[in-house]
């Protein structure tokens, strides 16, 4: 018998280069914070990498990814919490932060 899977939803930190198609500086890499709706981790890696590369990401390097409550009201900060139901309503969702990567800070 098949075992269903269900959905959960995942909190991924990453790090990308910003590509031609993207309007920010190209080749700047960015820290990123995505969530995205899988129903196991290696989707959802996949998932996070294939979104941010069609949205003009290069050199995506996940740092960390774990499942996370589906109630987004459990969020404490208000850009994580509207990135959670954002993604639970359309797969996925990204905040991009302006800073630049230092190296060895983003290690979770």
């Amino acid at each position: 018998m098949a075992e269903k899977r269900t959905a959960k939803l995942y909190m991924l930190l990453l790090e990308a280069t910003a590509g031609p198609k993207i309007a920010k500086r190209p080749g700047l890499r960015r820290p990123i914070i995505g969530f995205v709706v899988a129903p196991a981790h290696g989707v959802a890696l996949e998932h996070a990498v294939f979104n941010l590369r069609a949205q003009g990401w290069d050199k995506v390097h996940v740092k960390n990814c774990k499942a996370v409550s589906a109630n987004p009201a459990l969020l404490k900060d208000p850009d994580q919490k509207a990135a959670a139901e954002k993604a639970l309503k359309n797969g996925a969702a990204f905040i991009v932060f302006a800073g630049k990567v230092k190296p060895g800070k983003m290690d979770a």
